[in-house]
């Protein structure tokens, strides 16, 4: 129980497939763009372990995983003596066993099985390069879906003490103990929960001391506080925005929290914001027609995901909200349109398949009615 617990979270706050990997580095190049260059490279020369581990990254950019996992599989058997690609496989592991766990998996040993693949390749990252701290911040993470806490945390103090100014280690650290935290009080140890629950808050603070900064750790200890003290999530998401009045982040990241405490005005407000700072980004009018579709306003709704897709037709999620928008209004055979397109674009997505599947039956189910009435 506490073990999908644990994996539910990873999936929820991006922490799985290999966010947290060694050496993790991002580019300005799409994914698609990437991948394209790569497979190109790899019709030149099919034994360079590079190209694969390249494309396969890209491939994780984008959400498939499958994919992924299939290129680092092929990069790690060409050269198995890179530290970084043992380590982005064991967070594609537990990304997958968190993916499956979210989708409701019925063999009971699945996820041990990714578990245990993800532990034997972060064993064999820090067996090839026992140096790099990122390779126990994902050790310890590990840990934690076992339930082995204290053993987690010495990994986690292990990455602290090979790089004792990194602020991520810190902020790592502090996600480690939020886990901890919810765990012990599911368990009913609400003294721990409180302890460990401190823990994360002083590790979250010593993180933005380190680097005050640094946009990514503001954006943690808002998402932090969000839950805990609104004040103080406000003042860093406010923080965030003055340091890039151009990112429209933020502001639908203050939008979705506004709306979950039903301040809808401040809510639209914010979502308005986030379309006007950029204007070309699809995400803000998929998540501003998503609170349409929530708020019941079905014609606004449809006219933010319509532009959403226009600006960026490849966007699975886009696809998704127009075909929950649809169904909600009893359009199923358009809704499996949007559905089917979803999980088209995003072929590793089980859930995309799964939505598509249920709308197929009760498109069918409405055709049968339909046909029965004189």
């Amino acid at each position: 129980m506490f073990k999908n617990f644990i994996l539910m979270c990873c999936l929820l706050s991006g922490m799985t497939a290999g966010a947290i990997a060694a050496g993790e580095s991002q580019t300005n190049a799409s994914p698609e763009a990437v991948i394209a260059t790569a497979t190109e490279a790899i019709g030149r020369d099919p034994g360079n372990a590079r190209n694969y581990y390249t494309r396969g990254k890209a491939y994780r950019r984008l959400g498939r995983l499958g994919l992924a996992l299939a290129d680092i599989n092929k990069a790690i058997g060409i050269d198995p003596k890179q530290s970084e690609w043992y380590a982005d496989r064991s967070g594609l592991y537990l990304g997958l066993s968190a993916e499956d766990m979210y989708l409701g998996s019925t063999n009971s040993h699945f996820h041990q099985d990714k578990s245990d693949l993800a532990l034997a390749d972060i064993n064999k990252a820090i067996e090839l390069d026992s140096r790099n701290p990122r390779v126990y911040v994902q050790r310890g993470l590990i840990q934690a879906t076992y339930g082995k806490f204290e053993q987690g945390q010495a990994d986690y103090q292990k990455a602290i003490e090979l790089a004792p100014t990194n602020s991520r280690s810190y902020r790592d650290r502090s996600q480690f103990y939020g886990l901890w935290s919810a765990q012990a009080m599911m368990s009913g140890d609400c003294d721990r929960a409180q302890v460990t629950d401190k823990l994360a808050e002083a590790d979250m603070n010593r993180a933005v001391e380190l680097a005050p900064g640094d946009i990514d750790t503001l954006l943690f200890r808002a998402e932090f506080y969000s839950s805990r003290n609104w004040e103080r999530a406000l003042a860093d998401y406010r923080k965030v925005i003055a340091l890039d009045p151009s990112s429209a982040f933020p502001h639908r990241r203050l939008a979705t929290m506004y709306s979950v405490r039903g301040e809808n005005s401040l809510a639209l407000a914010e979502f308005n914001k986030a379309v006007e700072v950029e204007p070309g980004k699809s995400m803000s009018y998929c998540e501003r027609g998503g609170y349409y579709s929530r708020q019941g306003k079905h014609e606004l709704a449809l006219a933010d995901l319509n532009k959403a897709i226009e600006i960026d037709p490849k966007s699975g999620m886009a696809y998704a909200e127009r075909a929950k928008l649809k169904a909600m209004q009893g359009q199923y055979d358009s809704a499996l349109g949007d559905w089917t397109t979803a999980a088209t674009l995003v072929p590793d997505s089980k859930y995309y398949q799964r939505e598509r599947d249920k709308c197929e039956l009760r498109a069918k189910g409405k055709q049968s009615l339909t046909k029965g009435k004189p």
